[in-house]
């Protein structure tokens, strides 16, 4: 396996995490590059960890894993655009999103949700044997700019659009999760 499959596969990878951090900030426009910089880095830290147990925990866990790695993400993504998307609806005045991205607890679970499939490409790249140095480091600099690039985009479309983003980004995580359980299923 060379390296043009290895960044094609980590480009792949990014793009769940690009969407969600787009859908993630399009409610609010005033997050700081701190804050960017800080949810590109949990979701390359979680791609990275989700890499590794995949590598290192080989053929034996992935028919267990398999099973159900596709349900653990639907429900996280179905929980988050939901909420996005009933917040919508709500009666509020303030044009601010209410869809805290900087909560912690919301930031983990959108990085676990995006990288779940992560995990599973782990185990299968242990198989071909490529530079596990160089998979980190195409991943890592993938899931960054990607999710960097995601981030940027939905600040400023949640500017534009104000809180109508929040709608579309929780539609967009919804969608998300539809598609990945719908891949989970016919693969099993």
């Amino acid at each position: 396996m060379g390296f043009f499959d290895i960044l094609l596969i980590s480009i792949g990878l990014s793009m769940d995490n690009m969407a969600v951090a787009a859908a993630s900030s399009c409610g609010s426009a005033n997050y700081p590059l701190k804050i960017s910089l800080k949810v590109a880095f949990t979701f390359c830290l979680t791609g990275l960890i989700c890499l590794l147990l995949g590598w290192f925990g080989g053929t034996y866990l992935e028919k267990y894993i398999s099973a159900w790695d596709h349900w653990l993400s639907f429900f996280i993504l179905v929980y988050i655009g939901g909420k996005m998307v009933l917040n919508f609806f709500k009666k509020e005045e303030s044009s601010a999103c209410s869809y805290n991205l900087l909560k912690t607890k919301t930031l983990v679970m959108l990085a676990l949700a995006t990288n779940v499939d992560v995990f599973a490409i782990g185990l299968t790249l242990a198989f071909y044997q490529p530079s596990l140095v160089l998979v980190l480091f195409v991943l890592s600099s993938c899931i960054t700019c990607f999710t960097l690039l995601g981030f940027f985009m939905g600040k400023k479309m949640g500017s534009i659009f104000d809180k109508k983003a929040e709608f579309v980004g929780g539609v967009i995580l919804l969608i998300i999760a539809f598609k990945i359980l719908i891949q989970g299923m016919l693969s099993a």
